[in-house]
């Protein structure tokens, strides 16, 4: 008996040996855009970040060269980001008034984008008819009369017509129109989407902008998604030999001293997608409003590669995807190329007043917001940087242009944890009494009632009972009490907040003011927002 279990524990390990063979070579051969790939991908990912093995520390002590706040200076692979980052906006009709203030604002900050067509590009899904009719569909009238000494020819003024230049771009390029213009479009003629496409197009062409607007409101969601493939084609063709390629929405700020602490960390001579990654495991992709970086190896992979099938491929998916940032991810995981989970926390998806600012990503410079809709909104984000940098700077020597200073080898990054001196209304210390009068506003943000971070308590007494909550929770960063539905809210983050006006606060302290009151957990935030300075 003895000796079969001896040897019976003998053949364990040849066939355990087997079975390991086997499901390696049948991972092997499966395509990399396989489930089974992308779930052992992703929670590969997961639990080496639950480890500790691969996350943000190593970046501030080593890859950003650890000089303070993030390490401005450090990295091995420099770059000079308006000569070898190309960059691709995308716009559309509807919201192409968003392009000239967004260039303007990224020309305030400096040092971000290169010359028009060899460094960047502005694509959408309208082309302006060369020679044709003005935006209200009036044409130039000419109507003689005879007064018997000659004729007098009287011309009726019309309208400017707008152009491109009108935008601040020497061209926009209808990216859309030529994906319908490719074999796939000429394949696909009828589609939904082209014809939706030919219905703004028309309007356009015909002058008739009020259409126009509306049809580019209604149809952009859709039309945006055709966007993406053909314009990151377009961009390497045009821009060949860059380190890396940035794609950009019209309402999308970029912080140049944060993209570049961040690039000097990466070899852009191999395959790599970064970006503020969304979505489950079959298709984590990198949200487009937060600023989308693919490497030059990753895009010669996709346009130069030998793959032209892939292209066409993912034209013809362009017609029935929702996301066409979903659609960059699932197009590159063809080729093996997945984003890179531990840089999603150096992008962000919202506004300066709405992004939240969480403990372990304080001392990480923040690349991106986005939202920045409004007019006037870009342009002022542009202005607060140029001026945090020049007070950074007080100590160069005063003979230094304020290009150089913009532009300096060891410019400093933007960290997520100053974002509350740059815009939060009232300094953080005002908040450190912890008692009433509260002031009015909201430090904890919009959310859902499943958000799992937050965590929301009906029928609360007041707002010092909401406080109170919070300042139990070590983890507690924030909280918000509306007193007339007396719900409290508390959050793990901290938003700097929209800028409103002050309540009076004799109200509030009566609790008769029906504004939502906020505050902040001060004994936790302010060792977490004043660490990394």
């Amino acid at each position: 008996m003895a000796f079969r279990r001896r040897a019976a524990r003998r053949r364990i390990p040849p066939l355990l040996v087997l079975v390991v063979l086997a499901l390696t070579t049948w991972y092997l051969v499966l395509p990399p855009e396989s489930p089974v790939v992308l779930a052992l991908h992703f929670n590969a990912w997961r639990v080496r970040h639950a480890l500790g093995l691969e996350g943000m520390a190593s970046w501030t002590e080593d890859g950003g060269g650890g000089q303070g706040r993030g390490g401005g200076g450090g990295g091995k692979y420099p770059v000079h980001i308006p000569s070898e980052v190309g960059c691709l906006i995308k716009t559309g009709y509807g919201t192409r008034h968003r392009v000239r203030e967004q260039l303007r604002a990224f020309a305030v900050q400096g040092g971000l984008l290169g010359d028009e067509g060899r460094d960047f590009l502005v694509v959408g899904d309208w082309a302006y008819k060369r020679g044709g009719s003005k935006p209200d569909g009036r044409h130039e009238r000419r109507s003689s009369k005879q007064d018997g000494q000659g004729q007098e020819a009287e011309q009726e003024k019309e309208p400017q017509k707008e152009t491109d230049k009108d935008l601040g771009v020497e061209q926009i390029h209808d990216v859309v129109g030529l994906v319908m213009d490719s074999d796939m479009g000429r394949a696909w003629a009828e589609h939904d989407r082209f014809g939706k496409y030919r219905s703004l197009r028309g309007a356009v062409d015909a002058g008739d902008e009020a259409k126009a607007e509306h049809l580019g409101r209604k149809y952009g969601w859709e039309l945006d998604a055709l966007k993406f493939i053909k314009g990151m084609d377009m961009a390497y063709r045009r821009m060949p030999h860059k380190k890396w390629y940035m794609i950009l929405d019209d309402d999308t700020f970029v912080v140049r001293s944060s993209l570049q602490a961040l690039l000097r960390t990466l070899d852009p001579a191999r395959p790599a997608y970064l970006g503020n990654s969304v979505g489950d495991y079959r298709a984590r992709f990198a949200h487009g409003g937060s600023a989308v970086l693919v490497s030059g190896a990753a895009m010669k992979m996709l346009f130069a590669g030998g793959r032209p099938d892939l292209v066409s491929e993912a034209y013809a998916r362009s017609l029935d995807e929702t996301w066409g940032d979903r659609l960059v991810a699932t197009t590159l995981q063809r080729l093996g190329v997945y984003i890179a989970e531990p840089y999603s926390s150096f992008f962000n998806g919202e506004t300066p007043a709405q992004t939240r600012i969480r403990p372990e990503r304080a001392c990480l410079p923040i690349v991106s917001f986005h939202g920045l809709r409004e007019p006037g909104a870009m342009l002022a984000l542009g202005e607060a940087l140029r001026r945090t940098s020049r007070d950074d700077d007080d100590d160069d020597d005063d003979s230094s242009s304020d290009h150089d200073r913009t532009h300096k080898k060891d410019d400093k990054p933007l960290l997520w944890g100053q974002l509350w001196d740059l815009f939060a209304q009232h300094p953080l210390h005002t908040y450190a009494a912890q008692q009433p009068p509260f002031r009015p506003g909201d430090h904890v943000g919009p959310g859902h009632d499943d958000d799992p971070d937050m965590t929301t308590w009906k029928a609360v007494h007041s707002a010092d009972h909401c406080r109170r909550k919070c300042t139990a929770r070590s983890a507690c960063l924030a909280w918000s009490f509306h007193p007339h539905t007396r719900e409290c809210r508390t959050s793990p983050w901290v938003i700097a907040g929209p800028a409103e006006a002050e309540a009076d606060t004799s109200t509030a302290a009566a609790g008769t003011t029906s504004a939502v009151l906020s505050g902040v957990n001060w004994a936790t935030a302010k060792s977490i927002l004043r660490e990394c300075r």
